[in-house]
């Protein structure tokens, strides 16, 4: 990982761990999607999936990401 670090221009390094846990909440929530439709489970993975609604701020997750990207940007000196 010689290219890594703010002096990276490569997108994917700099924001890896962004895209990271995005893709880990996106396979929870379509393995969530998908077990819903198990009868046993249902009413168990519909509980889970109000409670992550609930607590899901996306303005947070936004704003850490756009604040990344400026920094990313004021280091390359975009």
């Amino acid at each position: 990982m010689e290219a890594s670090g703010a002096t990276s221009d490569n997108f994917f390094v700099n924001m890896g761990v962004y895209l990271l846990l995005i893709t880990a909440f996106v396979v929870f929530i379509i393995t969530l999607l998908l077990l819903r439709k198990i009868k046993k489970i249902q009413a168990k993975v519909l509980a889970i999936i109000s409670n992550t609604k609930k607590k899901m701020f996306w303005n947070n997750t936004i704003r850490s990401i756009t604040i990344s990207y400026i920094e990313t940007c004021f280091m390359f000196g975009v």
